[in-house]
C-alpha cells in the first residue's frame, strides 16, 4: 500500500516536470491528481500507510507546480480527520509548508484557497490543537493589509496592498477566538486585529472580529492554582481591599490594553486647521468647521469610536470600564477638552451611544435639536421593521408590577458614577459654554441628559452636586462671553428638564386612543337619547332658554369660512373643532339649515374621493394635527343606528358621518381592486399612509368602534370584510393593517377582536410581530379587561414557527402573570399552556418559569388542590434538582444580551446585525433586563407556600452554602453553587414571610460578606 502511494507520487512528480518529455502512454496529470485523492481519502487505513501518505504529500508540497501543490493539500484536507494522520502531520512540521502555500504567491488563488480550507478543518477538528504557526501566518496577511506609506517628497495618495484572502483570514481568527481564544493571545494576533477594525468600512464585520475579540478576553479560565492578588477595591465606600484572582486581572488588562489603543488613536490624529465662527452668526461656517478634511481620517475615526462603543456595551468591557484605575476612560475624557472638534463631535456621540441616548441632530439651535431627541413612533415601512403604536406603548406605559428591577438600572449607576469620577461633568461643563454652537448645543444636551439620568438612578447625595461647577462659571468667571455661554447653557438645562415633564405623558393620536377605549368600557352600550321629528327646525323660534344662542351659531358658522370659500387653508380650523365638540351641547338650540350645510361641506372635505382635500395633506403641514382633530370630532356624531328616521340634527348629523364611512370603505375597496387586478387608481395606498392624512382614515374607524352602534356602522359598512381582505393579500396592505390594528377598541367581543386573531395568524411575519407587540399595549391599558381572551390569544401565540414572535409572546405573557388577577385566570388555561413543556428549549425554560407563576395561588383557591399540590411537589424537586442552575445561566443570558444590544434567539446565537444608513437608523427598544420569577419566591407569597418550600426545598442546604462557603470562588462549579444560594434566598426574602425568616437566620452579613469581598464580579454583582 505504501509503496503505491509513493509510487503515485513519483508518477505526479515526472508528470508535472517540465525537464522530462511528454510520453502519451502514460497517465495525464490530472487523472494523477484524482487517483491520490480519491487514495488518502479511501485507502492507507494502516499506520504505515499513514506516514506514507505524509511523507509522498511533504514531497509534493515542495513541488514547483502550484497545481500539484494546491491537489496535495486538498489530498491532506481528505485524509486529516484521522488522528494518526494529524500525529504525523505535527511531527513531520508540515504546517510550515501550508503556511508557504498561503503565502508563496499572492496570484495562486487556487492553491491558497485550498491552504485555507486545509487550516479551517484542522481548526475545526482539533481547535486546542492547533499550531501556532496558522495563526502566525494569518495574522502576517491581515496585518500585510494596511495602507503602506509613501516617501513625504511625492503628493500621492498611500498605495493600498490588497489581498483577497484578508477577510477570510480575519473571520478565521473570529471562529479561533470562540475556541481557542489562548493561542491568539499566545501568537499575539489580538493587536493585529484590534488594529485593523480602525480601517475596516463593513460595520458587520467590525462587529464580528469585537464580538470575538471580547469573547477571547472573556473565556481566559482561571487558573485555579493561582494565589488571590490584594488590590484596592472598586467600591470607594466600600472594605479598602479585595481579593482578585490573577485570571480575573489578566482579563482585565487585555480589555484595558484593547481600549487604549483605540483612545490613542485620538490622540495621534493630527488636529490640522479648522475654522471657528462667531457663535452668533449662524452662518455655514460652523458647520464647515466640525467636518474633517481628510476623509481617511473621518473614516478612522468613526471606526474608532463605533469600535469603543462595542467595547463599552459589552460585559467584560463594562467591568474593565468601572474600575477606579482605568486611566483609558479619564484619557478619553480629557480628549473632550483638547482635541479638534470633529472629534470632539464623536466622543460626545459616543457617550450618547454609551448612556442609551438618542443622538440630536447636527444644528445650531437648541430647541430644534431637543425636539430632535424627542421619541416619535412614527409609521415605518417592513423594511425598517413595524414599531408604531406598539413600541410607543412598550416605552411609555408603565409595567404591570414595579417590585421586578431592571437589572441595567445598577449598571446605568455604577457607569454614571464612573464618568464622574472621570472627570466628565468638567469637560462636558466646558464644551456647553464653548464659543462654538453646534458644540455647544450638543454638550449641552449631553450634560441635561446626563443630570437626568442621575437623577433616576443615583442618591440624592450624588446627583445634586452636579451643576455648582457650571453655575460657578456662569456667575464668577473672569471672561464675560464664556460666563454668557455659560449662563445660556444653564437656561438650555432648565428647558431641557421642562421639556421632559412636559412631554412625559403626550402620546400619539393612536396610542391615547387605544387609552381611551380602555377607560371608557361603560359607554361602549350607551345608547343615544330619542329624538322625534321636528316640524319647525328651519323654521326661527324663541323656544330656546336663551334667545342669542342660535343667532351666535350661526354667526360662529359664518366665521369658519366653510361656506363661503372651498380653500381649506382660510378655514378657521379651531373655531371648526370647537362647534364639532359642543354640538351635543348646542344641538337643541340649532335652527335653520346652515348647520346642515355646513356638515355638508366638512363631510365633502373629509371624503377620500375629494381631491385636494383631507387625504392630501401631508403629515408635515400645520394643519395636520387639527384636521384629524376635526376628524375625530366628526366621528363622534356617529350615534343613531341607520335606521333611525328623523330630521333632527343630531340624526342629520350622524347620517353625515356614515356617509363619510361609506366612502371610506368603497376607497379601501376600490385600493384593493387596483392592487389586485390593476385597475384603477388606489385612493388609500401605503405610500401616503408615511406621508399624509390619509393615515388618519383608520384611525376614523377605530374611533367608531368605540360604541355598539358605531361597530354595528362598521360591520354595516363592510369595513371588516375590506380589511380582511387586506390580511389575504401577504404584505400588499401589511401596513394598512399596521394602522388599522393600532386604531380598534379590543375590549368588548365584536370584530375587532376577530380582526386582530387574523392578523395573528397572517402569513406576513412582520404583521404576526406587530400584532403579538401591539398585546403588550393592551395589556397594560387595562388588565382586567384584557383577561381570559388574551391571554388566550398569548398562549396560542406560542406556537408561533417564528422564532422573534414566540419570544415576544413570552416576555408579554410574562409580564402579564405579574397581575396575580390574571394568574387565577391563567391558571383555568393549564392543559392548553402545558403542551409547550418539551417543544423546544426556550419554551421549556419558559414552561417552568409560568409553574413558578401559578405557584403563587392560594392553596385554598384551587378546587382540584390533590392535583395542584403534587404538580408543585414535581416542579421544586425540579428546580431544586436542575432549574436553580439553569435560572442563572437565563438571567445571566438576558442581561448580557441587552446590555450588549443583541438580542440571543432561542437556539442561544446572535441576531447578525444588518447595515444601516447613517441617515436613516431604526429606532431601536431602550434596552431591559427584568428579574424573572423563581418558584422560591412565588411560594412564600401566601403562607402554605411558605410552610412548603420550608419543609421540602433545599432552602437550609443553600443557608449551610452559603454561610461555610469561603468568597475566593476559584472555579466555576464554586461560583455556580454561590450564585443558585443566592437567586434562591434573595428571592424568598423579598416577600413578608421570608423577609422574616431571613433575619432571623441573619444571612445579611452573608450577602455583604460576598458583595464586598468575592473576586467575581458576577457574584458580587
Amino acid at each position: 500500500m505504501a509503496t503505491g502511494f509513493l509510487s503515485v507520487c513519483d508518477q505526479i512528480l515526472i508528470a508535472s516536470s517540465s525537464y522530462i518529455p511528454y510520453d502519451a502512454s502514460k497517465k495525464p496529470l490530472s487523472t494523477l491528481l484524482n487517483e491520490m485523492t480519491s487514495y488518502v481519502s479511501t485507502g492507507g487505513k494502516t499506520e504505515n500507510g499513514d506516514e506514507s501518505i505524509i511523507y509522498g504529500l511533504q514531497i509534493l508540497l515542495l513541488s514547483d507546480v502550484e497545481r500539484v501543490r494546491a491537489a496535495s493539500l486538498r489530498a491532506l484536507r481528505y485524509s486529516i480527520h484521522r488522528a494518526t494522520i494529524f500525529d504525523k502531520f505535527l511531527e513531520c512540521r508540515l504546517d510550515y509548508l501550508v503556511c508557504r502555500s498561503l503565502t508563496i504567491d499572492l496570484r495562486n488563488a487556487r492553491e491558497r484557497l485550498e491552504a485555507f480550507k486545509l487550516i479551517r478543518r484542522l481548526f475545526l477538528l482539533y481547535p486546542l490543537r492547533l499550531p501556532h504557526s496558522f495563526v502566525y501566518i494569518l495574522d502576517a496577511i491581515i496585518a500585510s493589509s494596511y495602507p503602506t506609506s509613501v516617501p513625504r517628497s511625492t503628493n500621492s495618495t498611500p498605495i493600498i496592498r490588497t489581498d483577497q484572502m484578508v477577510k477570510c483570514c480575519l473571520e478565521l481568527l473570529c471562529e479561533i477566538a470562540l475556541q481557542n481564544p489562548h493561542i491568539l493571545h499566545e501568537c499575539h494576533a489580538i493587536n493585529t486585529m484590534l488594529k485593523f477594525i480602525v480601517n475596516l468600512e463593513q460595520d458587520e464585520l467590525r462587529d464580528s472580529v469585537l464580538y470575538a475579540l471580547l469573547h477571547a478576553v472573556d473565556r481566559f479560565t482561571i487558573n485555579d492554582n493561582s494565589e488571590p492578588t490584594i488590590l484596592d477595591s472598586v467600591d470607594s465606600n466600600g472594605p479598602a481591599l479585595v481579593l482578585v484572582d490573577e485570571g480575573m486581572r489578566e482579563r482585565h488588562e487585555l480589555i484595558g490594553n484593547m481600549f487604549s489603543q483605540l483612545v490613542a488613536i485620538f490622540s495621534l490624529c493630527e488636529k490640522g486647521t479648522l475654522k471657528t465662527s462667531d457663535r452668533r452668526g449662524r452662518t455655514p461656517a460652523a458647520f464647515d468647521s466640525l467636518v474633517l478634511k481628510e476623509p481617511d481620517k473621518l473614516k478612522t475615526l468613526k471606526s474608532c469610536a463605533s469600535a469603543m462603543g462595542t467595547i463599552l456595551h459589552s460585559w467584560i468591557g463594562f467591568t474593565a470600564f468601572c474600575q477606579t484605575r482605568n486611566s483609558s476612560i479619564r484619557l478619553l475624557v480629557n480628549c473632550l477638552l483638547v482635541q479638534s472638534e470633529p472629534m470632539k463631535m464623536l466622543i460626545l456621540d459616543l457617550f450618547y451611544d454609551l448612556l442609551n441616548l438618542d443622538v440630536p441632530a447636527v444644528c445650531d439651535s437648541y430647541e430644534a435639536a431637543l425636539k430632535s431627541m424627542y421619541p416619535i413612533w412614527n409609521l415605518t415601512p417592513v423594511e425598517e421593521g413595524y414599531t408604531y403604536v406598539a413600541w410607543e406603548g412598550a416605552d411609555k406605559l408603565p409595567r404591570l408590577s414595579s417590585t421586578r428591577p431592571n437589572l441595567l438600572d445598577s449598571h446605568m449607576a455604577l457607569m454614571l458614577l464612573s464618568l464622574i469620577d472621570s472627570g466628565l461633568i468638567e469637560a462636558v461643563s466646558e464644551l456647553a459654554s464653548n464659543d462654538n454652537s453646534i458644540l455647544s448645543i450638543r454638550a449641552t444636551l449631553l450634560l441635561a441628559n446626563f443630570i437626568w439620568l442621575c437623577n433616576e438612578h443615583l442618591p440624592e447625595e450624588q446627583s445634586f452636586l452636579l451643576l455648582p461647577l457650571l453655575m460657578d462659571v456662569a456667575i464668577a468667571d473672569d471672561d464675560s462671553i464664556k460666563r454668557s455661554f455659560a449662563k445660556e447653557a444653564m437656561l438650555n438645562i432648565n428647558a431641557f428638564f421642562e421639556f421632559k415633564q412636559r412631554t412625559r405623558h403626550i402620546h400619539s393620536f393612536q396610542l391615547a386612543q387605544l387609552i381611551y377605549h380602555s377607560q371608557h368600557l361603560h359607554d361602549y352600550f350607551t345608547l343615544p337619547t330619542n329624538v322625534g321629528i321636528e316640524t319647525n327646525r328651519r323654521i326661527s323660534t324663541s323656544s330656546s332658554s336663551d334667545p342669542l344662542v342660535a343667532g351666535k351659531i350661526d354667526t360662529s358658522i359664518s366665521d369658519t369660512n366653510t361656506l363661503q370659500t372651498d380653500n381649506y387653508k382660510k378655514w378657521n380650523w379651531d373655531l371648526i373643532l370647537a362647534l364639532l365638540k359642543d354640538f351635543p351641547k348646542q344641538a337643541n338650540q340649532v335652527q335653520g339649515e346652515l348647520y346642515e350645510m355646513f356638515l355638508d361641506k366638512l363631510c365633502d372635505f373629509f371624503k377620500p374621493e375629494q381631491g385636494g382635500g383631507f387625504n392630501d395633506i401631508l403629515l408635515t403641514d400645520s394643519l395636520s394635527n387639527v384636521t384629524c382633530r376635526t376628524l375625530l370630532a366628526f366621528s363622534d356624531l356617529l350615534v343613531y343606528p341607520s335606521r333611525t328616521s328623523s330630521n333632527h340634527i343630531k340624526v342629520i348629523a350622524s347620517n353625515n358621518a356614515r356617509i363619510l364611512l361609506t366612502s371610506v370603505s368603497t376607497s379601501l375597496q376600490q385600493s384593493i381592486i387596483a392592487m389586485r387586478e390593476c385597475n384603477g387608481r388606489a385612493l388609500i395606498t401605503e405610500h401616503d399612509l408615511l406621508s399624509k392624512n390619509s393615515v388618519y382614515y383608520f384611525l376614523f374607524l377605530g374611533r367608531l368602534s368605540k360604541s355598539s352602534v358605531g361597530t354595528q356602522a362598521l360591520i354595516d359598512s363592510d369595513i371588516f370584510v375590506r380589511l380582511s381582505e387586506m390580511l389575504k393579500m401577504d404584505d400588499e396592505f401589511a401596513t394598512s393593517a399596521i394602522v388599522a390594528l393600532s386604531s380598534f377598541n379590543y375590549y368588548y367581543e365584536s370584530p375587532c377582536r376577530t380582526y386582530l386573531m387574523q392578523a395573528l395568524k397572517s402569513p406576513c411575519t412582520a404583521l404576526r410581530l406587530y400584532s403579538t407587540s401591539l398585546l403588550r399595549v393592551i395589556l397594560r391599558s387595562n388588565p382586567v379587561a384584557f383577561g381570559s381572551w388574551g391571554l388566550n390569544l398569548l398562549i396560542s401565540q406560542l406556537h408561533d414557527t417564528d422564532q422573534s414572535v414566540m419570544i415576544e409572546t413570552a416576555s408579554i405573557l410574562d409580564e402579564a402573570l405579574e397581575d396575580r388577577r390574571l394568574v387565577n385566570l391563567f391558571y383555568k388555561q393549564w392543559e392548553n399552556f402545558s403542551s409547550i413543556k418539551n417543544k423546544s428549549s426556550f419554551l421549556s425554560k419558559f414552561y417552568h418559569l409560568a409553574s413558578a407563576r401559578v405557584s403563587s395561588i392560594p392553596f385554598d383557591q384551587i378546587q382540584h388542590d390533590d392535583k395542584h399540590l403534587s404538580m408543585l411537589h414535581e416542579e421544586l424537586e425540579y428546580w431544586d434538582s436542575t432549574f436553580n442552575a439553569e435560572y442563572i445561566s437565563l438571567m445571566e443570558t438576558k442581561l448580557f444580551s441587552a446590555y450588549s444590544g443583541g438580542a440571543l434567539l432561542t437556539d442561544d446565537y446572535f441576531e447578525r446585525r444588518k447595515t444601516t444608513s447613517s441617515t436613516h437608523k431604526p429606532k431601536t427598544k431602550k434596552p431591559t433586563a427584568q428579574v424573572s420569577s423563581h418558584i422560591y419566591r412565588q411560594l412564600c407569597l401566601h403562607y402554605d407556600g411558605f410552610i412548603l418550600l420550608r419543609s421540602e426545598s433545599r432552602l437550609e442546604k443553600y443557608v449551610t452554602e452559603l454561610r461555610q462557603h469561603r468568597t475566593n470562588c476559584i472555579s466555576i462549579s464554586e461560583t455556580r453553587v454561590i450564585k443558585e444560594a443566592l437567586w434562591a434566598l434573595a428571592h424568598m426574602a423579598s416577600t413578608e414571610y421570608g423577609y422574616s425568616w431571613f433575619m432571623e437566620k441573619d444571612l445579611l452579613p452573608d450577602f455583604l460578606r460576598f458583595a464586598e469581598e468575592c473576586q467575581n464580579l458576577s457574584v458580587r454583582g
